[in-house]
């Protein structure tokens, strides 16, 4: 075995009950030469710029690793966690690892889970890019050894600790001086509310989201839909998805989905074009559910994400709506909040929500 002759760097932590652990990729070299795992300059950066603001006693968390042995340098990357020589070592010390995170839950009472990097979310059978998923919420089962699917929470099951994967600080580390699509500070901030919301689930244990989606609704669904939440005088979340490319004149992109939303665990989703490019109704009840939409559109109180790209586009597709109904927009909330952010939904989601990222899975 390659690296059976490189010097093991266990974890380790306080003796009595810890709240959090820390799943880190694999040793380096500082690590390797002192026996201690976050103790290099990704360590050092985790728990003074990361978990400090955060308020997450970095050192008063157990540190571990997915390998205890430092990677080989390979296609001239130091500690390269894709080298044949660590893939092997991740294969064969599986079985170490799963034991180690039972014996963390069982016997340490650790509330969180920490993955940090994409290599220790693919180890917890994450496996979605870690830019993706970064901040959201998942179950881990012991007994499957991963995290839980949607469709296993669907039916039920559940999880024996909670995990949330956050972006690498050596990354961070790494990238501070070029430039990215959301800026590395944007990354850092991310990873400090994500890291914020570690805590928050210390002091708060985790209530799985109910998510009550109607999906494929009726006509009669929609406009009961409707009508309940402005008889309610309710604040309706409202979304839209088109066919076309985003750059195209509203008048030349196709309205496929509105959705709607009361709140983060009830939305009902109005599909009008179908996959095969069908109309989703027929005239009759497209009729109602449109006259229910214009209705909600002018009169009631909204809230969107991008109503610049949005109501243009209800506009191009015949629908009546009057943009003082619009209280907030979630796009440029958060733009005053993280300008040099990336402003899309689901980011958004992933940084002050606590659901899981399921896009590749429901797809």
């Amino acid at each position: 075995f390659s690296l059976a002759s490189e010097p093991a760097v266990h974890g380790y932590g306080p003796g009595g009950p810890v709240n959090i652990a820390f799943l880190g990729e694999a040793p380096g070299s500082e690590e390797a030469a002192k026996g201690l795992p976050f103790i290099g300059p990704a360590g050092e950066f985790m728990e003074r710029a990361l978990c400090s603001p955060a308020k997450v006693w970095f050192r008063g968390s157990w540190l571990t690793n997915v390998i205890d042995r430092q990677p080989p340098t390979w296609n001239g990357k130091l500690n390269a966690i894709n080298s044949p020589e660590a893939i092997e070592c991740i294969e064969a010390q599986t079985d170490e690892l799963w034991r180690e995170l039972e014996w963390l839950v069982r016997s340490k009472h650790i509330k969180v889970l920490v993955a940090v990097g994409g290599t220790a979310a693919v180890a917890l059978g994450i496996k979605e890019a870690i830019t993706k998923i970064r901040g959201s919420v998942y179950e881990i089962s012991l007994e499957k050894r991963r995290a839980l699917s949607s469709v296993e929470i669907e039916a039920g099951e559940t999880g024996d600790v909670v995990c949330v994967p956050v972006l690498h600080p050596s990354g961070l580390l790494r990238n501070r001086w070029t430039k990215k699509a959301s800026g590395t500070m944007g990354d850092t901030l991310a990873t400090i509310d994500d890291l914020k919301k570690v805590q928050a689930l210390v002091v708060t244990p985790y209530k799985r989201p109910i998510e009550r989606f109607i999906l494929r609704p009726t006509a009669d669904e929609i406009v009961s839909w409707i009508h309940q939440r402005l008889a309610d005088d309710e604040l309706v979340r409202v979304d839209t998805e088109s066919k076309g490319d985003i750059d195209l004149e509203p008048s030349k992109r196709q309205l496929t989905i509105v959705g709607l939303a009361r709140n983060a665990e009830e939305a009902i989703s109005i599909s009008f074009l179908e996959e095969d490019g069908l109309q989703t109704w027929t005239n009759g009840s497209l009729d109602r559910i449109r006259e229910a939409l214009d209705l909600l559109f002018t009169t009631g109180r909204l809230v969107f994400q991008n109503a610049l790209h949005d109501v243009p586009l209800l506009h191009a597709s015949g629908f009546r709506l009057d943009a003082r109904r619009i209280i907030h927009d979630t796009l440029l909330l958060h733009h005053a909040v993280s300008p040099e952010d990336k402003h899309n939904l689901a980011y958004i989601v992933s940084r002050f929500g606590v659901t899981t990222y399921w896009k590749e899975d429901v797809e």
